[in-house]
Parts: structure tokens; C-alpha cells; sequence
């Protein structure tokens, strides 16, 4: 888990960090592993999701948390405003 201060312009949370699952959806050859997160995000009440691709700017929610899956690529993401982790 990560935890990131204010920085003037992304406030993140004092209490509630970044956490990172890595592996822990299996993605079988033979299903669309993105299908499989939509199927998940689904069963989880989880509203709103969209395939292939990420917001190319800094932006967090104030009301809400974000999940993000990564069905297959790569991405470098930055998290927790200019000073946080890439």
C-alpha cells in the first residue's frame, strides 16, 4: 500500500492508502480478459467503467475510491499528484 499527502493540488487521503493487487484475477487464454473485469466490476456494483484507456491527466474523486484493472499492456501511471508514484 502507498500513501500520498496533500500536495496543493491532488488532497489524497490522510487514512486510506493506494493499494495494489497484483495477479489476483485470473485471466484464461480463452476468454476476453477484459470481459472478466467488466464481469467483476459488475458482480461489485462498480458503475462506470470503460475499456482501453486511462485519463491523461491528473484528476481524484472526492466522494468516491477508484478501482482500475488491467486486463493485458502496459501503462505508466502516476498516482498521488506530482510528488507521488509512478
Amino acid at each position: 500500500a502507498f500513501r500520498f499527502e496533500d500536495d496543493g493540488i491532488i488532497p489524497n487521503h490522510p487514512h486510506w492508502p493506494l493499494v495494489v493487487y497484483r495477479g489476483v484475477v485470473k485471466l484464461p487464454a480463452e476468454f476476453d480478459p477484459a470481459a472478466i473485469f467488466e464481469e467483476l466490476f459488475e458482480r461489485n456494483n462498480w458503475k462506470g467503467s470503460w475499456r482501453n484507456g486511462i485519463y491523461d491527466y491528473a484528476h481524484y474523486h472526492s466522494r468516491i475510491h477508484e478501482v482500475l484493472g488491467v486486463a493485458r499492456g502496459s501503462a505508466k501511471v502516476q498516482f498521488g499528484g506530482k510528488r507521488g508514484r509512478t
